[in-house]
């Protein structure tokens, strides 16, 4: 089989070297978060106040996955929990000062690199290829295998596309198997 071919190994490529590029540029402008936690931020200035369980939901990530990432913003001080007035068992969680001003600091390297990205492609090339990504995540991919390594991905497909929304609605969050069961 042709390297080219091989979807899922060009596609993992493509996002270690996006998380490289993204912690490097954060690092040179003093963004002490990495790209997923840039992710939670993003999101929380859009949806504040949310619960684990949305988050989770919100950014198709495990919750597990998203209690890990907010136990470190919050040790940081990039967000706080909160009781929730109606359910003991829930904790909101909301962005701080100290978050938002870190969020809107990465917003500019996020956009930078997503026209890097787009940079030498047409309009309808950069269009084929949201085609591609939006099949992947609500196609047979996603369902063949749990690809939770490809979310921090989705913040740059976000941009690049500026319809998050569009990924969210039709997405399955249902979990399977790994056989595509």
């Amino acid at each position: 089989m042709a390297v080219e071919d091989r979807l899922i190994f060009l596609i993992s490529k493509v996002y270690q070297k996006l998380i490289i590029n993204l912690q490097k540029a954060f690092s040179k402008s003093g963004v002490e978060v990495t790209p997923i936690q840039v992710m939670l931020l993003f999101f929380l200035q859009k949806n504040n106040g949310l619960s684990l369980t949305q988050i989770s939901q919100g950014l198709m990530l495990e919750n597990p996955t998203v209690t890990g990432l907010v136990d470190r913003l919050e040790k940081s001080g990039y967000v706080k929990r909160s009781d929730h007035p109606n359910d003991r068992r829930v904790y909101l969680v909301y962005l701080t000062e100290k978050g938002n001003k870190v969020a809107d600091k990465a917003l500019p390297i996020v956009k930078k690199l997503n026209e890097q990205i787009k940079e030498g492609y047409s309009e309808r090339e950069i269009e084929s290829f949201k085609k591609v990504l939006f099949g992947a995540f609500k196609g047979t991919l996603m369902k063949m295998m749990k690809i939770i390594t490809l979310h921090p991905l989705v913040i740059v497909v976000e941009r690049i596309c500026a319809s998050a929304s569009e990924i969210r609605r039709t997405w399955d969050p249902s979990p399977c198997d790994g056989r595509g069961n």
